[in-house]
């Protein structure tokens, strides 16, 4: 109960309190002697105490309530918000996943086109794209890193080891997802292959 529900049945509790002593107060001036219409007095007193309490608990209970009511509207419109932004993050990174298929598609470097493809993987990992899109991507991945022979496309891909590394690993797929033990299959395979493309510590000194 909050301090202004307690406020509330204090001076309820009070204004019936100093009912009752004025009632005694009267009957002590007419020489102490109680009444039959003092006596109902006081007992319609207790009883206004009684009800007093009650009422000013179920006052109480409906400022409470009404307060409650107030914290889950607010909690419900920010459900709905967060929902609404994670849904939004959700094409966000689909759209980013496409966009980095398109460069893979365009690019001429095969270096390039693996760090895209890996992109597009590490962005597509949210249930939207159609497992044979994935299939195909690691396919074409493999396909990259496997005839890749180029000094040059070697020593990119030896720069860019660090970061495609990271976001490969940090892909989670969802083992609901239709062939799924195809994927993960791929998925190793391109972890292998790409581990040729790791410069050790003697290389860079």
């Amino acid at each position: 109960m909050k301090k202004r529900d307690i406020i509330i049945v204090v001076v309820c509790v009070a204004a019936t309190l100093v009912c009752i002593g004025l009632t005694f107060w009267g009957n002590l001036r007419n020489n102490g002697v109680l009444t039959t219409d003092a006596f109902m007095g006081v007992i319609a007193s207790l009883i206004g105490v009684c009800a007093t309490v009650i009422v000013g608990f179920q006052i109480a209970s409906y400022f409470e309530l009404r307060e409650t009511k107030r914290q889950v509207d607010i909690l419900q419109k920010e459900r709905e918000r967060l929902e609404t932004i994670c849904n939004d993050i959700s094409k966000i990174r689909l759209d980013l996943s496409n966009a980095f298929v398109s460069i893979a598609t365009t690019s001429s470097s095969p270096a390039l086109r693996v760090y895209a493809i890996v992109c597009s993987l590490s962005f597509g990992d949210i249930g939207y794209v159609d497992s044979v899109a994935i299939i195909a991507r690691y396919e074409a991945l493999c396909k990259d890193m496997s005839n890749m022979s180029n000094s040059a496309d070697c020593a990119l891909m030896s720069t860019l080891f660090p970061k495609i590394h990271e976001r490969l690993i940090a892909i989670c797929w969802n083992q609901e997802l239709n062939n799924y033990d195809e994927i993960i299959r791929l998925h190793y395979e391109s972890l292998c292959l790409l581990n040729r493309f790791k410069t050790s510590e003697k290389d860079n000194k």
